[in-house]
């Protein structure tokens, strides 16, 4: 019964994400639809690395292991859990030994670049994103926490007047929402926070998305800008394997032997890195996206507030908000 209750407010925390009456679509596609993703796919890719037995999945890690070592298949699991833990080492696939069991003589393992355990953080790293994305609204929220006036009240209310046929109840109504907001020099002052605050948030979601990308150029592209791109065409038309993915890999394992200490080399396939490609290469071309929108909404919204300070000479609190939020009929006369 409580899991039901904790997925249900977890579901309308979501829910609330895409009704927010503040956001437009260049907010909704990063602080709701960006979140969504990310988390989608920490939680696929959690499933696959933790679940994946139970839910009928591939295992991340996968090695092979001598024929005489068949029969200690509790070994042989015992074996493949350090390898996912330890973490493999890649292939170099030149001067490849025709055995495939050696005593650590294996020259095509790349010693140099250490062991690839990275796989086990992409979940978290992808949660790690999702929260960034959720930052700028944060900020924006804590602004409207200490405003004088609920704007989200007052534009969901001056949004119905579009709704109204009749001038006198218009009118009316729009009276009614204009002395909410413009009745203190309080309000009208903090009105220029508020709007401020809100052009903060929008060039926020531009530097976070632009920050998420370099992280990846530097981290997986090795700092080439069109590394996606480029994943994408070799594993589509050249059938490659990515480095910063690799699919083959070999497990080094020190076994103690009465007195001595024999080491094996395990080839060993990966399948989790399938899955990590494919959702790293949608992120360069998602980010991308994300940060040109997110670029030209702060554009936008920055000269908006610009020329609104220019075309008024005593601001109030609703006048800027309004100009950023709902239509221009309903702005505060100076």
């Amino acid at each position: 019964m409580y899991h039901l209750k904790f997925l249900k407010t977890i579901f309308n925390d979501f829910v609330k994400l895409y009704t927010d009456p503040l956001d437009d679509f260049s907010d909704r596609l990063s602080s709701a639809i960006s979140v969504t993703v990310l988390v989608m796919f920490a939680v696929m890719l959690s499933a696959k690395l933790y679940f994946a037995e139970s839910l009928y999945f591939a295992e991340s890690v996968a090695c092979l292991f001598p024929p005489e070592h068949q029969k200690l298949k509790h070994w042989n699991e015992y074996y493949t859990s350090r390898c996912f833990i330890e973490g493999t080492y890649r292939m170099t696939f030149q001067n490849r030994t025709t055995s495939l069991y050696m005593r650590g003589e294996h020259t095509d393992i790349d010693l140099d670049s250490g062991k690839m355990s990275y796989y086990m953080w992409s979940p978290y790293v992808l949660v790690a994103f999702a929260f960034f994305f959720a930052i700028p609204k944060m900020f924006r929220n804590l602004c409207l926490h200490f405003a004088p006036v609920d704007y989200e009240t007052v534009v969901i209310e001056s949004r119905k007047l579009e709704a109204l046929g009749d001038d006198e109840k218009y009118n009316k109504y729009l009276t009614a929402i204009m002395e909410i907001c413009c009745y203190s020099e309080k309000s009208r002052a903090f009105g220029v926070v508020v709007a401020l605050g809100y052009v903060i948030m929008k060039w926020l979601y531009v530097i976070n998305a632009c920050a998420q990308f370099s992280l990846l150029k530097t981290y997986i592209g090795d700092g080439e800008f069109k590394w996606g791109w480029d994943m994408l065409v070799n594993g589509v038309f050249y059938n490659q394997q990515s480095r910063n993915f690799p699919v083959l890999s070999y497990c080094r394992i020190d076994i103690e032997a009465f007195t001595n200490e024999q080491v094996f080399d395990y080839p060993c396939v990966l399948p989790i890195n399938v899955l990590n490609e494919k959702v790293y290469i949608f992120l360069w071309f998602w980010l991308l996206f994300v940060a040109a929108v997110s670029f030209f909404s702060a554009l936008y919204a920055t000269i908006r507030f610009v020329n609104r300070q220019r075309k008024m000479k005593r601001i109030n609190d609703y006048g800027i908000v309004a100009y950023l939020f709902v239509p221009k009929q309903l702005q505060c006369k100076a």
